[in-house]
């Protein structure tokens, strides 16, 4: 299958050659230096003694684990409580919240996915490949109970290590991905299991800069028990009276704090961050949350034609975007925005005058760059379900209507061909007989790995036929086609010597209730035959 390639736009944080600064922080740096002098003489004498001291230190520190300079502020290391009723379906026991699923990494099992280690089944890699050139009905269940950790029919999770020179076996992959389906909100598993409310949970973490991965691990590991804790707390006390709106405002407000509150435990170095895109179910409701540069996709897949599109891509959160400048910019900060490639904000330190380049304007950690206007406040976007269905069935009416037509962006107008009275006295499409709904809905959250080399209509089809189609691949197979050619994408152009980590999450977010009767009882006669 051909997929799209789109050339690289590059990311995360760079070291910068010295760039002109504007005035304002020509005068900054200077002060900083000048500041820098005067302590170094007034303190010279004390050095030798406070050596002896640092030296002492350092040998004690030098016995403990690796600490981080943000550890103190972290409240939230503990592991969420285990399910008593829910199970993977190798028999691993899940958290409360669900059984989420964390990727494989199709290139190793780095020695920072210790979580994942643990998780996944040892074999889970070379089941991987068994099933690459299998349709969903040609899989057996011994495989599927393998792959569970990572994908299963209706979701799925694939990563590849990235290559930044040097050895190979040193690599680290700082992207983290998850998708957990159903989200339970509550400890109270029987009120889980009574509620009418379906949720799911999404997203990536591309971490970038010095343990740039100790933020993104933590934000995957602790963005579902936290969100479900502050989404049960908040749902409850909301206001009854106009229940559908107050749930909203009331999720998008959760998300947002949900976001801040990560930034502000995630035990890091103050240089590492990573980014967020995050996509949660729940009900009639999508709501998107973004900070970065890694995006979420919400697609369409018309069962029917066989034909994908796509309603709604989170926001690039780039330097160059001018309300993004210009907050950068009224908190001192400097966007550097060069005639080819990606703009960046500039961090100057204080004490060696290197420049720093961070090429988004909002992340997860990144302290350093927090001074300079980078926030994590993610942009939360919501799309109605029922609304997206009946667009989609009001365009498949106008598609066959002489007196409507739909425009190259996809908005349903009335023919510039067609005035006559029966047209003029239609109000949307009619009505056809061929009316059924077909509309299904799935996600796709994806770092800028993926996103710089396979353009998001090819990752949108590919999703979305392993997702509806049972003789279409498997999830984790169309996963795994993706990530591996964006990194054909990046080996081609880069010639070999840097690729960027790489990760995507997928997930169904709607099946017409036909569609889900049919598969159920196509699964069943299966059963039967195998029995």
């Amino acid at each position: 299958m051909a997929i799209g390639l789109s050339s690289s736009g590059g990311s995360g944080q760079y070291l910068m050659s010295a760039l002109p600064l504007p005035p304002r922080q020509q005068q900054q740096q200077s002060n900083q230096a000048r500041l820098s002098s005067t302590f170094s003489s007034s303190h010279q004498r004390k050095t030798t003694m406070r050596a002896n001291v640092l030296i002492a230190v350092a040998a004690v520190v030098s016995l403990r684990p690796i600490m981080t300079m943000a550890e103190g502020r972290t409240a939230r290391e503990e592991e969420p409580p285990q399910s008593k009723i829910w199970k993977y379906p190798n028999g691993k026991s899940c958290p409360y919240y669900g059984c989420p699923l964390f990727p494989i990494d199709v290139v190793k099992t780095p020695a920072n996915h210790q979580h994942h280690q643990r998780l996944h089944a040892p074999e889970a890699l070379e089941s991987l490949s068994e099933i690459r050139n299998k349709t969903r009905q040609e899989i057996q269940p011994p495989v599927e109970r393998t792959l569970s950790t990572a994908a299963t029919h209706d979701m799925a999770t694939i990563t590849m290590t990235g290559y930044k020179g040097g050895s190979v076996a040193t690599q680290i992959n700082q992207d983290r991905a998850f998708v957990v389906g159903p989200y339970y909100i509550t400890t109270d598993e029987n009120e889980n299991t009574n509620n009418s409310t379906e949720r799911r949970l999404l997203g990536v973490f591309d971490g970038h800069a010095a343990r740039g991965e100790i933020v993104s691990e933590y934000a995957v590991q602790q963005i579902g028990p936290l969100l479900a804790q502050k989404l049960q707390a908040a749902l409850d006390t909301a206001a009854p009276n106009n229940v559908q709106d107050d749930e909203i405002s009331t999720t998008k407000r959760v998300l947002h704090e949900t976001f801040v509150e990560l930034d502000q435990t995630a035990p890091a170095d103050p240089t590492g961050g990573c980014t967020a895109s995050v996509v949660l179910l729940q009900g009639q409701h999508v709501y998107i949350a973004n900070a970065g540069d890694s995006q979420s996709i919400i697609g369409i897949y018309r069962k029917k034609t066989q034909q994908t599109s796509i309603v709604y891509i989170s926001r690039e959160d780039k330097p160059s975007l001018p309300d993004e400048r210009q907050r950068v910019e009224d908190m001192g900060g400097y966007v550097y925005i060069p005639v080819r490639g990606t703009s960046r904000v500039v961090y100057v330190n204080p004490r060696t005058g290197a420049q720093t380049g961070l090429a988004m304007s909002r992340s997860l950690g990144d302290w350093a760059f927090g001074k300079l206007g980078v926030i994590p406040d993610p942009i939360v976007d919501v799309l109605n379900i029922p609304d997206v269905v009946q667009q989609e069935l009001a365009k498949s009416r106008a598609d066959v209507s002489d007196c409507w037509e739909i425009d190259d962006d996809g908005v349903i107008q009335r023919s510039k061909n067609k005035n006559d009275k029966e047209c003029q006295s239609q109000s949307e499409p009619p009505a056809s007989g061929d009316d059924d709904d077909d509309v299904h809905i799935f996600a796709v959250s994806a770092t800028d790995g993926m996103l710089d080399y396979v353009n998001k209509e090819g990752i949108a089809q590919v999703v979305a036929q392993s997702l509806f189609e049972e003789q279409g691949l498997h999830p984790a197979t169309a996963c795994e086609l993706l990530v591996t050619t964006a990194a054909q994408g990046w080996d081609t152009y880069r010639q070999g010597r840097y690729r960027d980590d790489i990760a995507i999450a997928v997930s169904t977010l709607r099946v017409p209730a036909s569609a889900a009767t049919a598969s159920s009882s196509s699964k069943e006669a299966s059963q039967k035959e195998e029995l």
